[in-house]
């Protein structure tokens, strides 16, 4: 498979520019604060980790929108970045900006590195200050215990006798509470992203918010 990054970046109060990028291509979106789409984006992805096939999020771009399609296939996960003209677009429409075959846990993982390095460079107060919503802890959080969830379903299919999933397996989907990390502080370094900040523990996660207008 290709390697993979996606950043967000803040810019103007309640702008972002996202990129995702691989070895066969990369694209940008532009996502504004009027929707929820930090929390869309990695709810969207906690869902595929755990066993979802479809799953959608939404970049509102005003007055074009950045649409992120999932597809789960096994292991594996083919996404697409899709512009259309505005929310009320069938999600038929729309010109492909990006296209990817990645492993669900290469995806999550880069979703993951993508607001770590937020966290760890800028810090949520500064994030919110320029954003105009809070740090999706929560999501994120969820994510992250997901994919540890994922990586256990995996060993147990991997050590079971005869091949058969053994307990554990994601046709049983875990409760996503409180943090807990997706490797050591030396796997991330070495893959360059930052270390984890231990000693924080979020309320148990029921999925994004409501969406606001632009104030």
């Amino acid at each position: 498979m290709a390697s993979l990054a996606i950043t967000w970046t803040p810019q103007h109060h309640g702008w972002a520019f996202v990129e995702v990028a691989d070895d066969h291509g990369e694209a940008q979106a532009i996502a504004s604060y009027i929707t929820d789409a930090p929390e869309q984006f990695l709810y969207a992805v906690a869902r595929l980790v755990l066993g979802d096939e479809d799953t959608r999020a939404e970049f509102e771009g005003e007055p074009q929108v950045y649409r992120w399609f999932f597809h789960r296939d096994g292991t594996v996960v083919d996404v697409r970045l899709v512009l259309a003209d505005d929310a009320r677009a069938p999600d038929s429409s729309g010109t492909v900006l990006w296209s990817g075959r990645h492993t669900v846990t290469a995806f999550a993982r880069s979703a993951v590195r993508a607001f770590d390095r937020i966290d760890y460079e800028q810090g949520e107060e500064s994030y919110e200050a320029q954003w105009g919503r809070p740090f999706p802890r929560a999501e994120l959080e969820a994510l992250r215990t997901a994919m540890r969830a994922h990586q256990r379903a995996t060993a147990a299919e991997d050590t079971a006798p005869g091949g058969v999933p053994m307990s554990g397996s994601l046709g049983r989907r875990p409760a996503v509470r409180g943090r807990s990390t997706v490797a050591d502080d030396d796997q991330r370094r070495a893959s360059g992203a930052p270390p984890d900040r231990p000693g924080r523990q979020e309320p148990s996660y029921q999925g994004p918010g409501k969406t606001h207008g632009r104030k």
